[in-house]
């Protein structure tokens, strides 16, 4: 029954930061949440764009220490693109606009493309793309599951651009929705059948069954953003993060399967 928490704790031990990363993020949400309860922060729209450039700047310095730190050296490529989209999604909030999405998209696209042509210049264009490939195939699931959020996003901004996608009052928490709001909210439910998808593909298939501790919790953080955001409240996530941990703990004591 302990294998499967074994060879999670066996996998953290080995790459202490993306698990590091993790922590202080949900750490992060645990701030914006206070500040919130508080009164520092007005509205869950403002709150989730705090924590957005919050874990956008994590994703970063991840990034940078993987790329810095020799033992800790892995691909980045992830991690950058949750960064850029961290600060893009927190600008969009912040001003309730996706008009910033775009300069900030090309600015990170310019960064990766930097990225990518030194690390050819490193290991050599074709055992980069070899090294890449190789990769994929093996754990193909990760880069579909990101591929399709990607399409995802992509439809949302269409569909947003296109006026498919309303606001709608909500005088009972003391403010209109507005239709980015909403967008964003579609977004991140969308997100969310796509990492549950991917927690579910993982767990089912033996070939591609790994740890899906961070598929699922990328499926309770997205859950939780897309509630908040489309009811413009932040009571539903109290009950979310219990469930999720809850659940969690008890996907940590799966059997690990037999090679």
């Amino acid at each position: 029954m302990l294998d499967g928490l074994d060879a999670t704790m066996e996998r953290l031990r080995k790459s202490p930061l993306r698990a590091t990363a993790i922590a202080i993020l949900i750490i992060w949400w645990g701030i914006c949440l206070l500040l919130y309860a508080v009164g520092k922060i007005d509205t869950p729209q403002k709150g989730w764009a705090i924590f957005a450039w919050g874990a956008g700047a994590v994703a970063l310095v991840e990034t940078l220490l993987r790329l810095i730190v020799p033992s800790w050296r892995e691909p980045a490529m992830y991690s950058f693109v949750w960064g850029v989209v961290g600060i893009g999604v927190g600008f969009s909030l912040w001003y309730n606009s996706w008009n910033t999405l775009g300069p900030i998209g090309i600015i990170g696209l310019g960064m990766l493309l930097v990225a990518t042509v030194a690390m050819w210049q490193r290991k050599g264009l074709s055992k980069a793309l070899e090294e890449r490939v190789r990769r994929v195939r093996e754990a193909p699931v990760r880069f579909i599951a990101v591929s399709v959020l990607i399409v995802w996003f992509g439809v949302s901004l269409l569909l947003n651009a296109l006026g498919a996608i309303h606001g709608r009052a909500t005088p009972e928490v003391g403010g209109d929705v507005s239709a980015s709001q909403i967008g964003w909210a579609v977004f991140a439910l969308g997100g969310t059948a796509i990492f549950l998808l991917e927690t579910l593909v993982r767990l089912i298939v033996p070939r591609w069954r790994q740890p899906v501790i961070y598929s699922f919790l990328w499926t309770l953080v997205w859950l939780a953003v897309g509630l908040s955001l489309y009811y413009n409240n932040w009571k539903a996530l109290a009950p979310i993060v219990f469930i999720g941990l809850g659940l969690g703990l008890v996907g940590l004591l799966l059997p690990r399967p037999a090679k």
